[in-house]
């Protein structure tokens, strides 16, 4: 595979042009080479780096995590830490959720219920 121009790996990865100089700016991606006009040149490696980045970011990861991650690629114990840490972050996240959507289950009927049978005068949901 060629050398790609941002515009091209952008496309590519579904990345912002903006993102990718933004991590080349704090060494999550190594510096582009240069090619005709100083344009930044990324090859498949960059593209591979550039997807794993965005797939841990997809999964909540921070950019502070993925760097550790990239940093210590060689040696499994902290990426393994980091990854249940991120594990545990997300089991909470889900556990708030959770909660949200039951008292959203809960709105909901007690509306259908007294509000749709004209029982209640205002709406439930909205606070008077």
């Amino acid at each position: 595979m060629c050398a790609l121009p941002i515009g091209e790996l952008s496309r590519l990865t579904g990345t912002p042009a903006p993102t990718i100089r933004y991590y080349e700016d704090i060494g999550l991606l190594p510096k582009a080479a240069r090619g005709e006009g100083n344009q930044r040149r990324y090859g498949p490696a960059d593209r591979q780096r550039l997807h794993f980045i965005r797939t841990r970011r997809a999964l909540g990861y921070s950019l502070k995590d993925i760097a550790r991650l990239l940093a210590e690629s060689a040696d499994c114990a902290p990426s393994l830490s980091l990854t249940q840490q991120q594990l545990a972050r997300v089991q909470k996240q889900i556990a708030t959720l959770m909660a949200v959507a039951a008292d959203l289950q809960a709105q909901i009927a007690a509306c259908e219920t007294d509000c749709a049978s004209g029982t209640s005068a205002t709406c439930l949901i909205i606070p008077v």
